[in-house]
């Protein structure tokens, strides 16, 4: 099985967090919205995507759970979210978490 965590930064080193912005949508439903969050991450990791474009599959799936009656939708598929993801990554702002912290 692949290292999915071979490119994490090694200890003092430093880390980068990454803001997702959110696409237009409507609230249907927001029971599952988290779980579909997580799940949609994972696959994109499982996948093979980077990091980065794990969560913005994520932030897809989360989306659609969202706009759905049901907790996760039945059309839920992570070939759709890739393609949804790549308007998530327009509007993706990383920034070094060490610039977070300074005073």
């Amino acid at each position: 099985s692949a290292n999915i965590f071979k490119n994490l930064p090694i200890e003092g080193t430093s880390f980068s967090h990454i803001h997702l912005g959110a696409l237009p949508t409507f609230v249907l439903n927001v029971n599952g919205a988290g779980d579909c969050l997580v799940a949609g991450s994972l696959a994109g990791l499982l996948a093979g995507y980077q990091p980065k474009d794990a969560l913005a599959i994520g932030v897809v799936a989360a989306r659609n759970a969202i706009q759905s009656s049901d907790n996760v939708p039945r059309d839920l598929a992570l070939e759709n979210a890739v393609l949804d993801s790549a308007k998530v990554r327009q509007c993706m702002l990383v920034t070094p978490s060490n610039s977070c912290f300074k005073s």
